[in-house]
């Protein structure tokens, strides 16, 4: 981070999710970076075991969504989970994400902000 331009920082950041009725942080998301030449930014996301399927984390990603939607830069969001991770399949599907393209062991998906 001591190498990024201040101005472009939250788009380096993770930020913690935090559970609205005991206060505890349960997991974090962020980009991982500006947007890319075409304009897609890559999401990145996790939940404590603990707090899973209760909505916590498409919470999170549709609020992240939101939040990128108002930036000039970013045309689309692109994320990635492994064929076998159900949750976030379940999540991306949930925040409108489509399948993009995928490989044998993972989905990429998209999500086009405008």
């Amino acid at each position: 981070m001591k190498n990024i331009d201040e101005n472009i920082h939250e788009w380096y950041t993770y930020w913690l999710i935090i559970n609205k009725e005991n206060q505890k942080g349960i997991g974090f998301i962020g980009f991982k970076g500006v947007p890319d030449a075409n304009g897609y930014l890559e999401v990145g996301y996790s939940i404590s075991s603990n707090y899973r399927r209760n909505r916590f984390m498409t919470e999170a990603l549709e609020t992240l969504v939101r939040w990128a939607g108002k930036f000039q830069g970013g045309k689309g969001i692109i994320a990635r989970a492994l064929k076998t991770n159900f949750g976030s399949i379940k999540v991306l599907n949930n925040c409108n994400f489509e399948l993009f393209s995928t490989t044998e062991q993972e989905n990429i998906y998209i999500n086009k902000l405008r």
